[in-house]
């Protein structure tokens, strides 16, 4: 399948569960609970019932997010076929990514049903997993791109190319004052 076409798909089945969530009715319980302690004070209520019910679509508009960047930059690299000797460094980046996503919601779905919050570190487990791993993921792209730059994003006669176009841009100008 062509990659322009399957972000295409990526792209209504974001739009299909922006959709899905803006239909699904919040929770009456989960929101602007008095305070036990102080009358002019309003609770949030517990994360369960504010978001529990929509935590599985909340982590499939990540999951769908991560594979249209993913696409989006191989997208960059398609011409002359280097997305072929490229599509498994692709797909692994974008599970390492979507793996670290999806720790960050399997982690905050346990920290929802527990009274005791676990840590990971200095912080809870799910903030844990949100401020190292999914800041260090996309570290995976930026080697991936400084490693393959010269062969697959910018080659040597795509960069001679480039200067000849500049000079004769350049010419053309020159001769047009």
């Amino acid at each position: 399948m062509k990659l322009p076409i399957m972000l295409f798909g990526l792209l209504l089945a974001l739009w299909i569960v922006v959709g899905v969530a803006s239909m699904t009715p919040g929770s009456r319980d989960g929101y602007k609970i008095p305070h036990a302690q102080f009358e002019t004070m309003d609770q949030g209520g517990s994360g369960q019932q504010r978001h529990g019910h929509i935590l599985v679509l909340g982590w499939s508009f990540g999951v769908l997010q991560i594979a249209t960047f993913v696409g989006c930059l191989a997208l960059g690299t398609r011409r002359k076929q280097c997305l072929g000797r490229l599509k498994w460094a692709f797909v692994i980046g974008g599970l390492l990514c979507a793996a670290v996503f999806s720790a960050i919601f399997v982690s905050y779905h346990g920290f929802l049903q527990q009274v005791e919050p676990s840590f990971l570190g200095p912080f809870p487990a799910p903030t844990t997993w949100l401020l190292i791993g999914l800041w260090a993921a996309p570290l995976y792209f930026v080697l991936l791109y400084v490693i393959t730059f010269d062969r697959h994003i910018l080659t040597a006669d795509d960069y001679e190319k480039f200067q000849q176009l500049l000079a004769a841009r350049r010419q053309q100008q020159e001769n047009g004052r």
